[in-house]
């Protein structure tokens, strides 16, 4: 960010300069406009997608998940995962859940869990016995699917 001419001399002043390299006059500080930046990057806590290149080329990229907190302290927590690591965290803004409008019409939805959970190496049935153990509780009702590792989720009522 470059400061103005200093007001007395008018000499331009390298970065981070506090006072006139000419005249020694202390220069003002310069104003940041956030105008033209999203409200939602406005502030460094928020809902935040990181990312980060995969390789060292930048042909993908590595989802590192999607957390809440302050930009700060959630790339100092992934770094500590990986030492060592000289690629740069990208953070996206994401809406928090309750910024999205329900759907009222919305009847039922497909549902898969990660591979990781074990659930498609079961039968329909027997995935959707898991589901209803688990959604035990929940106002809907569990329904096969006729696609491989997922499950239906019938909408009893709307769910806030």
């Amino acid at each position: 960010m470059n400061h103005d001419p200093c007001l007395t001399c008018n000499t331009v002043n390298p970065d981070g300069a506090n006072f006139c390299m000419q005249c020694g006059t202390k220069l003002p500080v310069p104003v940041v406009d956030l105008s033209k930046i999203p409200d939602k990057y406005r502030h460094p806590f928020g809902f935040w997608e990181v990312t980060r290149p995969a390789d060292c080329e930048g042909r993908s990229l590595l989802y590192l998940g999607t957390y809440e907190g302050y930009v700060d302290y959630i790339a100092r927590r992934l770094a500590s995962a990986e030492p060592g690591g000289y690629y740069a965290y990208s953070f996206r803004a994401v809406p928090k859940l309750e910024d999205i409008p329900p759907n009222s019409d919305l009847k039922e939805v497909e549902v898969a869990f990660a591979m990781e959970s074990r659930t498609w190496e079961r039968t329909s049935g027997a995935r959707v016995a898991v589901a209803e153990a688990i959604f035990q509780g929940r106002p809907v009702q569990v329904l096969p699917s006729p696609h491989t590792g997922s499950f239906k989720l019938k909408f009893r009522r709307l769910v806030r």
